[in-house]
Protein backbone atom coordinates (compact mmCIF):
# COMPACT_ATOMS: atom_id res chain seq x y z
CA UNK A 1 0.00 0.00 0.00
CA UNK A 2 1.30 3.83 -0.51
CA UNK A 3 0.29 6.67 0.32
CA UNK A 4 1.77 10.66 -0.21
CA UNK A 5 4.35 11.67 2.48
CA UNK A 6 5.10 15.19 2.05
CA UNK A 7 8.53 16.35 2.30
CA UNK A 8 9.44 20.37 2.31
CA UNK A 9 12.70 21.23 2.11
CA UNK A 10 15.50 24.00 1.40
CA UNK A 11 19.06 23.98 -0.55
CA UNK A 12 21.18 26.81 0.41
CA UNK A 13 24.74 27.42 -1.09
CA UNK A 14 25.71 30.84 -0.17
CA UNK A 15 22.53 32.68 0.09
CA UNK A 16 21.37 30.79 -3.62
CA UNK A 17 18.20 28.75 -2.21
CA UNK A 18 15.99 26.25 -4.20
CA UNK A 19 12.88 25.29 -1.61
CA UNK A 20 9.67 23.24 -2.36
CA UNK A 21 7.13 21.30 -0.84
CA UNK A 22 6.92 17.89 -3.02
CA UNK A 23 4.52 15.00 -2.53
CA UNK A 24 6.53 11.69 -2.23
CA UNK A 25 4.94 8.38 -3.13
CA UNK A 26 5.71 6.36 0.27
CA UNK A 27 5.30 2.68 0.79
CA UNK A 28 4.32 1.54 4.16
CA UNK A 29 1.99 -0.75 5.89
CA UNK A 30 -1.03 0.36 7.47
CA UNK A 31 0.47 1.82 11.10
CA UNK A 32 3.88 1.31 10.35
CA UNK A 33 6.73 3.31 11.62
CA UNK A 34 8.33 5.33 9.10
CA UNK A 35 12.05 6.02 8.95
CA UNK A 36 14.24 8.25 8.00
CA UNK A 37 18.03 5.64 6.93
CA UNK A 38 21.47 8.36 7.26
CA UNK A 39 24.59 7.48 6.64
CA UNK A 40 27.46 9.72 6.01
CA UNK A 41 30.75 9.58 4.55
CA UNK A 42 32.94 12.32 6.23
CA UNK A 43 30.43 15.11 6.89
CA UNK A 44 29.44 16.41 9.99
CA UNK A 45 26.26 14.69 12.03
CA UNK A 46 22.99 15.14 10.61
CA UNK A 47 21.14 17.37 12.64
CA UNK A 48 17.37 16.28 13.93
CA UNK A 49 14.89 18.67 15.21
CA UNK A 50 11.50 17.30 16.74
CA UNK A 51 8.44 19.38 16.72
CA UNK A 52 7.87 17.37 19.97
CA UNK A 53 9.92 20.01 21.79
CA UNK A 54 13.49 19.60 23.00
CA UNK A 55 17.12 20.25 21.68
CA UNK A 56 18.41 19.33 18.00
CA UNK A 57 20.77 16.03 18.84
CA UNK A 58 23.31 15.49 16.53
CA UNK A 59 23.03 11.75 14.71
CA UNK A 60 26.88 10.37 13.99
CA UNK A 61 26.95 7.91 11.64
CA UNK A 62 30.16 8.40 9.81
CA UNK A 63 32.69 6.50 7.20
CA UNK A 64 35.32 7.53 5.71
CA UNK A 65 35.25 10.01 3.04
CA UNK A 66 33.98 8.47 -0.79
CA UNK A 67 36.79 8.05 -2.47
CA UNK A 68 39.81 7.11 -0.16
CA UNK A 69 39.53 3.26 0.09
CA UNK A 70 37.73 1.33 -3.61
CA UNK A 71 35.34 -1.03 -0.77
CA UNK A 72 34.80 1.21 2.00
CA UNK A 73 31.91 -0.05 4.33
CA UNK A 74 29.31 2.01 5.40
CA UNK A 75 26.87 1.94 8.27
CA UNK A 76 23.54 3.74 8.63
CA UNK A 77 21.13 4.31 11.57
CA UNK A 78 17.41 4.42 11.45
CA UNK A 79 15.11 7.37 12.57
CA UNK A 80 12.06 7.35 13.08
CA UNK A 81 9.71 10.00 11.21
CA UNK A 82 7.33 11.70 13.15
CA UNK A 83 5.15 14.73 11.07
CA UNK A 84 7.13 18.13 11.79
CA UNK A 85 10.55 16.13 12.25
CA UNK A 86 13.37 18.98 10.57
CA UNK A 87 16.69 17.32 9.64
CA UNK A 88 19.64 19.57 8.87
CA UNK A 89 22.80 18.30 6.65
CA UNK A 90 25.40 21.16 6.22
CA UNK A 91 28.80 21.48 5.29
CA UNK A 92 31.52 22.07 8.17
CA UNK A 93 32.39 25.43 6.53
CA UNK A 94 29.58 26.58 8.84
CA UNK A 95 30.69 25.05 11.94
CA UNK A 96 34.28 26.49 10.92
CA UNK A 97 33.41 30.31 10.70
CA UNK A 98 35.30 32.46 12.53
CA UNK A 99 34.44 35.52 14.57
CA UNK A 100 37.14 38.09 15.21
CA UNK A 101 38.62 35.92 17.98
CA UNK A 102 39.25 33.10 15.67
CA UNK A 103 36.61 31.49 17.98
CA UNK A 104 34.74 29.14 15.73
CA UNK A 105 30.88 29.19 15.31
CA UNK A 106 30.65 25.27 16.27
CA UNK A 107 28.19 22.70 17.17
CA UNK A 108 26.45 23.91 19.97
CA UNK A 109 25.39 27.11 17.82
CA UNK A 110 24.42 25.45 15.32
CA UNK A 111 22.42 23.76 17.01
CA UNK A 112 20.56 26.48 18.81
CA UNK A 113 20.43 28.55 16.06
CA UNK A 114 18.49 25.68 14.32
CA UNK A 115 16.23 25.13 17.10
CA UNK A 116 15.31 29.07 16.97
CA UNK A 117 13.96 28.41 13.18
CA UNK A 118 11.39 25.38 14.47
CA UNK A 119 8.10 28.29 13.58
CA UNK A 120 9.90 28.79 10.03
CA UNK A 121 9.39 27.17 6.24
CA UNK A 122 12.39 25.63 5.31
CA UNK A 123 14.06 27.99 2.82
CA UNK A 124 13.13 30.74 5.04
CA UNK A 125 15.21 28.66 8.06
CA UNK A 126 17.47 27.93 5.91
CA UNK A 127 18.36 31.60 4.77
CA UNK A 128 18.47 32.24 8.70
CA UNK A 129 20.79 30.08 9.51
CA UNK A 130 22.93 31.41 7.04
CA UNK A 131 22.24 34.85 8.45
CA UNK A 132 23.07 33.83 11.98
CA UNK A 133 26.50 32.26 11.11
CA UNK A 134 27.66 35.96 8.73
CA UNK A 135 26.68 38.32 11.71
CA UNK A 136 28.43 35.94 14.07
CA UNK A 137 31.71 35.71 12.35
CA UNK A 138 31.35 39.55 10.81
CA UNK A 139 33.60 38.26 8.19
CA UNK A 140 33.16 36.76 5.03
CA UNK A 141 33.77 33.02 4.56
CA UNK A 142 36.50 31.09 4.32
CA UNK A 143 34.93 27.74 3.39
CA UNK A 144 31.89 26.89 2.06
CA UNK A 145 28.87 27.30 3.81
CA UNK A 146 25.99 25.01 1.61
CA UNK A 147 23.08 23.16 3.79
CA UNK A 148 20.48 20.99 3.18
CA UNK A 149 17.38 21.49 5.11
CA UNK A 150 14.49 18.77 5.31
CA UNK A 151 10.88 18.66 6.97
CA UNK A 152 8.80 16.02 7.35
CA UNK A 153 5.19 17.17 7.28
CA UNK A 154 3.08 13.78 7.03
Amino acid sequence: MTFDGGVGGAVVARGVAAAGHHDLPVGAAPGAQLVHRYAAAGHPPLLCLSQAGGPAREVEENGLVLGIMERAAYTDVELPLQPGDRFLLYTDGLLEAANAADELFGPARLAAALAETAALPPAAAAERLLERVDAWSGRPPSDDCTLVLVDWAR
